[in-house]
């Protein structure tokens, strides 16, 4: 038992790299064009057909990490986006009329600028990222 443990645990990298939420289509096409192999990830996939294929092979799996960590990066990126919308849907803006023009002012927005100029630096270091898919 311990020495099938010890060799399940040299595929731990593998599935490490594999198990990333953010593997995306693009990023399992950028595996297969740079091993040459044809994998479909779907749900009958098995890692015991990833090991034949050769996937654990230590210059191959340089190349998937490499790519698993890219993806890793970019869906990092994607849930602070989401973050930061999501943020904006519970704001309100309070308006009040102006004299009698018909038109109206915001009130109240020191927090809201507050908030616009956070995301406008995180935005601004996002598109600075490597990582922009």
């Amino acid at each position: 038992l311990r020495l099938q443990l010890e060799e399940f645990a040299h595929n731990l990298p593998l599935i490490s790299a594999l198990r990333q939420p953010g593997i995306k289509p693009r990023h399992w096409k950028l595996i297969c064009d740079q091993l040459q192999l044809n994998i479909v990830p779907d749900e009958t996939l098995t890692l015991s057909e990833l090991l034949k294929l050769g996937l654990s092979a230590e210059t191959t799996l340089a190349k998937i990490t490499e790519i698993s960590d890219r993806a890793a990066r970019e869906y990092s990126l994607e849930r602070t986006l989401e973050s930061m919308e999501s943020d904006w849907k519970t704001v309100e803006f309070n308006l009040l009329p102006y004299r009698d023009s018909g038109a109206f002012v915001l009130r109240q927005i020191e927090d809201i600028l507050l908030q616009l100029g956070d995301q406008i630096v995180r935005t601004q270091t996002m598109r600075g990222s490597p990582f922009i898919a």
